[in-house]
């Protein structure tokens, strides 16, 4: 049994080891590559750990401790890469990296309180109560973002990440009532083939519907200045901004394919592959910043607040979140610089 539940192993360390070397060797952000190791070390620890809990052979006391720490944190780590992939976030915000932060040393804190002293209950009970609340909050960002979602691949593999995300509770549960005991050696097994599994599932997503493993998105070509030889993109750009219908903050993107006469499918394809927005809020956003860059000096004493609402956002925040996204200003700072510029 015990040489059984080795070769798995081995066969999942593979795919993890696999699944880092594709992205390593892609154009993915120093971030997401950074993140991939810490996965990829999370799995493999894992895959060790139910080795040693079934005592086919024993660790070192430091090696016992990161096989036990790096699975733990396996959840944060995820939730970041979600972020910085499946919500296009180019930047990590610091309540996540605080999150991170607490995450490895509350993990640490378990692990070795079980190591070097009596294991306490409670503590694996919380643990495996945080790492359920990282996946339901993994879960929800995959969701709630599908229906704006540009990339025909990124929303197939939402399906591929969710399942692996439900997978992975089994193995949490198992942590929760065994408190770090050894397993039982069926259980060892069965938990190191869903283990595989759920490996093999992200490279066969990985290589069905994205080879290159390019996990971010092509640079946003300029609405505003670029001619196109596309009549259907052409239609898209004119439909959008002499309609203003981006000043509605509840636009949906099977509304808009109506209103320009084609189907939802295709209308996603021509905005993420002809202008490489990579999800339709992004898209809609550039011609309300547009339109409020004008409004800032056309109307100087015009409250930014209600610029910000008369564009289509629903919230100031998420106004000056975009703009200075787009602009690299605050819009009090380009509506002063361009106000200056201007006089001189």
């Amino acid at each position: 049994m015990n040489n059984t539940i080795l070769f798995i192993t081995a066969m999942s360390v593979s795919q993890a080891v696999y699944l880092f070397f594709v992205i390593l060797l892609s154009n993915n952000s120093g971030k997401i590559k950074i993140l991939s190791v810490l996965l990829v070390l999370g799995f493999s620890s894992y895959a060790l750990s139910l080795n040693a809990l079934t005592g086919a052979f024993q660790f070192g006391t430091i090696a016992t401790f990161l096989c036990y720490v790096l699975p733990s944190i396996i959840q944060s780590i995820t939730l970041a890469m979600i972020w910085l992939v499946i919500e296009d976030r180019p930047l990590i915000p610091s309540w996540l990296y605080t999150l991170l932060a607490a995450d490895v040393l509350f993990e640490t804190f378990v692990i070795s309180t079980a190591l070097f002293h009596a294991p306490l209950t409670f503590l694996f009970f919380i643990s495996s109560a945080k790492q359920l609340l990282l996946v339901g909050i993994s879960i929800y960002i995959i969701l709630r973002g599908r229906k704006n979602d540009l990339i025909e691949m990124r929303l197939k593999v939402r399906i591929y990440i969710l399942i692996t995300l439900i997978l992975f509770v089994i193995p949490i549960l198992v942590t929760a009532f065994t408190n770090g005991k050894p397993l039982n050696p069926d259980i060892a097994l069965l938990l190191s083939i869903q283990l595989f599994l759920l490996c093999l599932l992200v490279n066969i997503a990985l290589l069905k519907f994205n080879p290159k493993a390019n996990l971010q998105g092509d640079v946003i070509k300029d609405i505003v200045k670029l001619e196109h030889q596309d009549p259907a993109l052409t239609k898209i750009l004119d439909t959008m901004k002499q309609g203003k219908l981006y000043e509605d903050h509840e636009l949906r993107i099977a509304n808009f394919a109506a209103m320009v006469n084609i189907s939802e499918v295709q209308l996603r394809k021509k905005i993420n592959h002809g202008l490489g927005f990579r999800n339709f809020n992004q898209f809609v956003n550039t011609f309300r910043i547009e339109d409020a860059k004008s409004r800032l000096i056309e109307n100087p004493d015009l409250p930014i607040l209600t610029i910000a609402m008369d564009v289509g956002f629903k919230s100031i925040s998420s106004f000056n979140t975009g703009f200075r996204a787009q602009t690299g200003l605050s819009p009090t700072d380009y509506r002063q610089q361009t106000t200056k510029s201007q006089q001189v």
